[in-house]
């Protein structure tokens, strides 16, 4: 910016016309220029100045914000390291359901062979009843006939009785 100002300086001084102008107008003019040149200056010291501060506290901003992000960074890390246990959590509880899976085939299985045996014990339970039945039905006319003999049996004793 400084370049920039002496540039202009030097247009301003090309443009004059020094060969009409006497030595103590140049040097007013001169002097003028320099006042008005320094007052620049001043200007720009000031705004860099404030340039600078603002710079500064950038840079403060900048440093907290970087703390932040290392907090950050801390934070993530141990949520990583948290994400990794539960995977293995998980891991192991997928573990445990494919066994639960492999033992519920497994009393599937056994209790249709149950089922099965079940089926097969009714079907002879039920041929068992069914004899059963025909054993007492023929035991009942067996006992009937005893029944009926051992009246025989006992009218013949009474008639024995009876005739001596």
């Amino acid at each position: 910016m400084e370049n920039e100002i002496l540039r202009q300086i030097l247009d301003e001084l090309k443009g004059l016309k020094i060969a009409q102008l006497s030595t103590n107008q140049r040097l007013d003019s001169l002097d003028q220029r320099l006042d008005r040149v320094e007052q620049r200056l001043d200007g720009t010291d000031l705004r860099l100045d404030k340039m600078e501060q603002r710079l500064d506290g950038m840079g403060l901003r900048f440093d907290k914000m970087e703390q932040r992000l290392d907090g950050m960074d801390l934070r993530l890390d141990k949520m990583e390291q948290r994400l990794d246990g539960m995977g293995l959590r998980f891991d192991k509880m997928e573990q445990r359901f494919d066994t639960m899976e492999n033992d519920i085939k497994e009393i599937k299985s056994d209790v249709r062979t149950i089922k099965e045996q079940i089926i097969d014990l009714e079907a002879k339970n039920a041929n068992n009843h069914l004899e059963i039945k025909t054993q007492l039905d023929n035991l009942s006319k067996e006992i009937s006939i005893l029944q009926v003999v051992s009246g025989k049996n006992m009218a013949d004793i009474a008639m024995l009785k009876a005739v001596k």
